[in-house]
């Protein structure tokens, strides 16, 4: 008996095993691969990805009113065409512009997916009860070897569906309504609204010009730090450009004005100011016009990336109308790091100069030689660094008569920082 029951156990554990392994295979990873299956079986897409879609059109067709005799294929209506050129999307119709990467892959993403729905009708002796003898949208996706034709008529009754023509096949499907959320977006809604499509950290040098009679700024950047190396050389405000930058990356395009006829009349031939930005690989263009509006609060503007003339807010030509100086850094004294071993001052009443010994106390030593006062020599070389310049004059008399010098020089005794102050200016 022992060995009966133990045997039946023995076929129960099997048996049991078999039919777990079975559910497991078949209901479990099976069902889920059975329901990816039906998925995909309803995709009007099949087995293609997002990376094989070259191209999409949608077509809005004008509605004809009810008792005109008018033939569909003589219609006319709106026209959106995208097309993916060098691994990049962009519009080719109604006008030939570069795509918000992010707002068309949301509309590639939708596309590819899309899975008809039920059968309305195997047969319908009209389209016109569904809308489809002229339907509201066509619907065109092209890829290497194959094109999708779909037409989109009325929204079924509980407004969730359209009804759907697939290619020339005779059946009424459903479409879920979800897509005529990208179906009915303006062109400006795909186009890329950046100024200029440039990285911050990729910029290496910028030109700026004011106007026709003012000087040219030019700026590059060295070891992450940007220097005026034009109209003079100089350490530039780094605050200033990252304004700027932040500006042409962050501001959109308000409008698009699509094949000018003269950029005479918007102020581009030639531009009342521009801007150049230069990357290692390429040199993006900016050029501002004349106002557009009466109020002055937008600005004509054209990039080498764009055919339009764009309208954009003022803000980028409040920043390039500035003389050059307001791109200079303003402090006077940089000392960074640096410790100062020495300090030299030549003024009207005779030169003063104080050391550092090793125990890194002051020590006066002209005129006259005693100890100086610690926390004094401190707040003087803080107020120095506080110094911040007002204005810039050039030109070989530029201070005029020179009435002090204050020289500090560090621990390798190089001269860290010499300052040289002249007349007071006129207009101070």
């Amino acid at each position: 008996t022992f060995w009966m029951n133990l045997r039946k156990n023995i076929i129960l554990v099997v048996v049991f095993s078999c039919l777990g392994a079975w559910y497991y295979f078949y209901e479990m990873v099976g069902g889920e691969r059975r329901e990816l299956e039906k998925v995909e079986s309803r995709r009007l897409l099949p087995g293609v990805s997002s990376n094989e879609i070259q191209e999409i059109e949608i077509r809005r067709i004008t509605r004809v009113p009810e008792g005109i005799s008018v033939n569909p294929e003589q219609i006319g209506g709106y026209l959106l065409q995208f097309t993916k050129i060098d691994g990049m999307w962009g519009l080719t119709q109604p006008v030939k512009a570069p795509c918000h990467q992010a707002s068309f892959q949301a509309l590639l993403k939708h596309v590819t997916n899309i899975s008809k729905g039920r059968i309305v009708d195997e047969s319908p002796e009209s389209y016109k009860a569904f809308g489809l003898d002229f339907p509201a949208f066509k619907l065109k996706i092209s890829t290497e070897n194959n094109n999708l034709l779909l037409s989109l008529g009325d929204e079924n009754p509980t407004g969730d569906s359209f009804y759907m023509l697939v290619d020339n096949q005779p059946e009424v499907f459903l479409l879920d309504i979800s897509l005529k959320e990208f179906l009915v977006k303006s062109v400006n809604y795909y186009r890329d609204k950046r100024i200029a499509p440039v990285s911050v950290s990729d910029i290496t040098e910028v030109v700026i010009r004011s106007g026709p009679q003012s000087e040219t700024v030019t700026a590059m950047k060295s070891e992450g730090n940007w220097i005026l190396k034009k109209p003079f050389e100089a350490p530039a405000d780094q605050v200033r450009f990252k304004e700027l930058f932040k500006l042409i990356t962050s501001q959109k395009v308000k409008d698009f004005i699509d094949r000018p006829d003269d950029l005479l009349y918007f102020g581009l031939n030639p531009p009342v100011m521009s801007l150049q930005l230069k990357t290692p690989d390429k040199t993006f263009n900016v050029a501002l016009g004349t106002d557009a509006d009466p109020g002055g609060k937008t600005r004509y503007a054209k990039s080498d990336t764009q055919d339009a003339v764009l309208i954009i807010e003022k803000e980028l030509s409040d920043i390039l109308g500035n003389e050059p100086f307001y791109f200079r850094a303003k402090e006077v004294c940089s000392l960074g790091n640096s410790l100062i071993k020495k300090i030299s001052i030549h003024g009207k009443d005779g030169p003063v100069e104080l050391i550092r010994d090793e125990h890194q106390n002051w020590l006066l030593v002209k005129p006259e030689q005693h100890d100086a006062d610690d926390s004094a020599v401190s707040d003087y070389l803080s107020e120095l660094e506080y110094f911040r310049a007002t204005g810039i004059r050039r030109g070989n008399n530029s201070i005029g008569k020179q009435s002090a010098t204050i020289k500090l020089t560090g621990q390798d005794d190089k001269i860290v920082e010499r300052m040289v102050f002249g007349d007071v200016p006129e207009d101070a």
